[in-house]
């Protein structure tokens, strides 16, 4: 059984160890700037590509190919 001093020493530990996490991770997020998903796909696809008809395709190329086994 810890004592009561142990006991607010390790809480004041891990108070310590939160803090400092807390800032490596504010730290490390200020280094990423966040970019917009359209800005990462934008001129990767055509303009007019049908994402519906495209994802029909995959999902029944996928069945055709399940049923086959």
């Amino acid at each position: 059984m810890l004592s009561q001093r142990e006991i607010l020493e390790y809480l004041e530990r891990l108070e310590r160890e939160i803090r400092e996490l807390k800032e490596k991770v504010a730290a490390k997020q200020g280094q990423e700037s966040a970019q917009s998903l359209y800005g990462i796909w934008k001129d990767k696809f055509p303009e007019d590509l049908d994402v519906d008809k495209a994802l029909q395709e995959i999902r029944f190329g996928w069945k055709g190919k399940l049923d086959k086994a």
